[in-house]
């Protein structure tokens, strides 16, 4: 499954527009220039991608900081319908993927018609930047439990990535220590409502 998404998300070759061309040369400078000029900040270049979805994919995170404060598009996907959030999350540029959910989009969550979510294509990557893309998405609240298409869950399937499953081990554990404090708690509040009520009722009879 990774390899044919990877395959349809692919980094294409410097074609597009000028911007497009920017972007995959690192020409910082030249990008306020192109949109100045009156370029399309989300014109659609060879391969079906805008320039921040070029962006995304190439791991361009300054032209990505510079598209998105420009006002480029976040909900244009590719001619394949994945988004920017899924492309990071394939790719595993979790400095990226940072940056998208403090834009607002919503990669935690977000879920392709093959059923598959952001988190799921980053679990599937061997690099340590897939590792850290979960990180990134488990922290801004994705569930680590999401089910793939197939009803199986993460945990339950064989990871490929030992860190990446380390770390879904440790964020499952840590919410279950942390679900367990918080039913302590509240067994603990509802005993002392109980010997708080006890004590009205014998102050009553007396």
């Amino acid at each position: 499954a990774y390899y044919l998404v990877a395959a349809a998300i692919c980094v294409v070759g410097v074609v597009g527009s000028p911007l497009h061309d920017a972007i995959a040369s690192d020409l910082h400078d030249t990008f306020d220039a192109h949109l100045d000029a009156g370029e399309d900040i989300n014109a659609i270049g060879d391969g079906g991608k805008t320039p921040l979805m070029k962006a995304v994919v190439m791991g361009k995170t300054f032209a990505v900081k510079r598209l998105l404060a420009r006002g480029a598009n976040a909900t244009i996907g590719d001619k394949d319908g994945y988004t920017l959030c899924h492309a990071a999350g394939l790719h595993g540029h979790a400095d990226i993927m940072e940056l998208l959910v403090k834009h607002g989009l919503p990669c935690e969550s977000e879920q392709h018609t093959d059923g598959h979510t952001p988190l799921h294509r980053a679990i599937w990557g061997r690099e340590a930047g897939h590792t850290e893309t979960v990180r990134v998405l488990l922290n801004n609240g994705a569930d680590a439990h999401q089910a793939y298409p197939s009803g199986k869950k993460p945990l339950n399937t064989y990871i490929h990535n030992q860190e990446t499953f380390k770390v879904l081990m440790n964020h499952t554990m840590g919410l279950t220590k942390l679900e367990r404090k918080q039913r302590a708690r509240h067994r603990e509040e509802a005993e002392e409502e109980e010997r708080f009520q006890a004590e009205l009722v014998k102050d009553t009879e007396l």
